[in-house]
């Protein structure tokens, strides 16, 4: 994959996104092989304005607090 790839549109419109990011790479994408190294890379600062990562975060707060 390109070092310079990115996304500025909004991640919770985005569809088929493994789709999109084995058009970027040289090789077709696959979670178990990849996701660790995406992740690693993940800005927080930027999750916080989607939904989903806001889900996320209110439910794992709600089963650590029990």
């Amino acid at each position: 994959m390109s070092d310079g790839a990115s996304f500025t549109g909004d991640p919770e419109d985005r569809r088929g996104a493994k789709e999109a990011l084995s058009a970027l790479m040289t090789e077709p994408y696959r979670e178990t092989l990849h996701q660790p190294a995406f992740t690693a890379i993940l800005n927080l600062c930027q999750t916080q304005r989607t939904r989903s990562f806001n889900h996320l975060v209110s439910c794992t707060r709600r089963l650590v607090d029990r």
